[in-house]
């Protein structure tokens, strides 16, 4: 997948981060507007965007899962166990976002 695969149909490249603006413009407490798209702006006609490899951190992804199980033995001739099992995911009940899609940075929707 070539440039114009990864940003839309910006065949210039990478777009421009704006001057002054932060390297890494993410807001990883709100999950309706992740990053900040005003950092950026469209590179002019023929020229390639400065925006570096990886300047948007997507967010991280972490879950904690627990299970617990007990084997019991019950009495009888075929030796037959009964098992207790108890599991627990997501026990910190912490929500894992997906990554922005690629395609941000198409000239016809960018803006």
């Amino acid at each position: 997948m070539g440039l114009a695969g990864k940003w839309g149909d910006l065949s210039t490249g990478a777009p421009n981060l704006k001057a002054g603006a932060n390297s890494n413009p993410v807001h990883p407490q709100n999950p309706d507007q992740y990053f900040d798209p005003t950092a950026f702006e469209l590179p002019a006609p023929g020229y390639q965007g400065n925006l570096g490899r990886n300047t948007l951190v997507g967010p991280g992804m972490a879950t904690v899962d627990l299970s617990m199980n007990k084997n019991v033995g019950l009495p009888g001739r075929n030796a037959s166990r009964m098992e207790f099992r108890a599991e627990i995911f997501n026990l910190f009940n912490r929500a894992n976002f997906a990554l922005p899609t690629p395609q941000l940075f198409d000239p016809a929707t960018f803006g």
